[in-house]
């Protein structure tokens, strides 16, 4: 909306540290400005569209009424058509999950890549309509699958790249975002710091402020710090068939908003980790497709760089106390450099997980504090 502002934040921070960006747009007001710099700064664009005309323009209007249809798919083509890096996230109510796989094939046929299906957690969902949605991603299976062989037609569905490669007969460390630790934060226009970007719009906020950036106060909140080491987990969720296996515990946000207890998932979200387990199951005993998906890749890219991060230590190890020479100080940097490559060159598949960005900091620090 303030595009001076966009673009200078962009060009400072670009300016001096290794960085890239991402914007969530609606695309009624995108021009061909916008796009040249997005392509000139690589930046990455996530356009809110929900599917064919008639449910997208029910959700998506003008304040005079209009739908946003038309625009937003004139925009987004271009956007597609600039090479840009780019999603479609689709808002899925309950009313809509039965038209799930005609919007996502709707999109498809327009030349999207990436599609985002997402299901609300702050409605209610009926039996029928979790069915539904489950139903759909397993029709939907078959295009990603039909799709999946050829660079030139691969489509990624997000359902798919988050779930379908996990193996559910093993528990996995997962957590929803980076809530309460150093992986991420989020800014306001009056320079709150938050734990996440879901905070600055909750009518709780200000319980959640962790530092301003302004009057460069830093405040040691109770109500985040707890949470900062552990998983996002309550003892009912021990018994469920997705804890540790596909479920991180749901949205904090959502859950102290429903709750009052950042470690309480909501219903709907309890309803829906339920569900994408099954429904994996069932596609998963149908075989999956091989070549390396972004989720595979993940797995191979994050056991990479934390065998690497491994070794370093062991470097620095068979060499405490001594002085280090030239040698090894420039494998232990092309080491850090080839890490840090990895986590800003494959963004979109996030390796900047917290326990990744933990054991960074902490050989790092190591570094800093042996390597004379």
């Amino acid at each position: 909306i303030d595009w001076d502002v966009v673009k200078y934040v962009i060009e400072k921070i670009s300016s001096s540290i290794p960085s890239w960006f991402g914007i969530t747009t609606n695309a009624t007001i995108i021009t061909d400005e916008m796009i040249d710099f997005f392509v000139q700064h690589n930046v990455s664009v996530m356009v809110s569209i929900d599917g064919e005309k008639e449910r997208h323009d029910s959700n998506r209007k003008f304040l005079d009424g209009r739908g946003t249809y038309d625009i937003v798919i004139k925009n987004f083509q271009k956007i597609i058509d600039a090479g840009i890096d780019c999603e479609a996230r689709m808002t899925i109510i309950p009313k809509n999950a039965k038209y799930i796989y005609e919007d996502v094939k709707h999109l498809i046929d327009l030349g999207v890549k990436h599609i985002a299906p997402c299901p609300v957690y702050d409605q209610k969902w009926s039996e029928e309509e979790l069915d539904e949605f489950g139903n759909a991603m397993v029709k939907l299976y078959d295009i990603y699958v039909g799709k999946h062989f050829s660079q030139d037609t691969k489509v990624y569905i997000k359902f798919f790249e988050d779930y379908l490669f996990k193996d559910l007969n093993v528990n996995h460390k997962n957590v929803p975002c980076g809530f309460g630790s150093n992986a991420a934060i989020s800014i306001d226009t009056e320079g709150n710091v938050y734990p996440c970007h879901q905070v600055p719009t909750r009518p709780d906020k200000e319980k959640f402020t962790i530092a301003n950036i302004i009057s460069g106060e830093v405040y040691n909140n109770e109500l985040v710090k707890p949470i900062c080491s552990e998983s996002f987990y309550s003892e009912k969720c021990k018994s469920c068939v997705a804890y540790k296996t596909i479920c991180g515990g749901g949205c904090p946000m959502e859950s102290y908003e429903e709750n009052k207890d950042l470690l309480s998932p909501t219903c709907t979200t309890c309803d829906f980790y339920r569900l994408y387990y099954k429904t994996i199951l069932k596609i998963q005993e149908r075989g999956i497709p091989s070549p390396l998906s972004p989720s595979e890749r993940r797995d191979f890219l994050y056991s990479s760089i934390m065998r690497i991060l491994g070794n370093i230590r062991n470097i620095i190890e068979e060499n405490r106390g001594k002085e280090f020479d030239i040698e090894t100080i420039s494998t232990l940097s092309q080491a850090m450099w080839i890490i840090n490559e990895q986590i800003l060159n494959n963004k979109n598949i996030n390796l900047n997980t917290f326990d990744v960005v933990n054991e960074i900091k902490e050989v790092s620090e190591l570094i800093k504090s042996e390597v004379k």
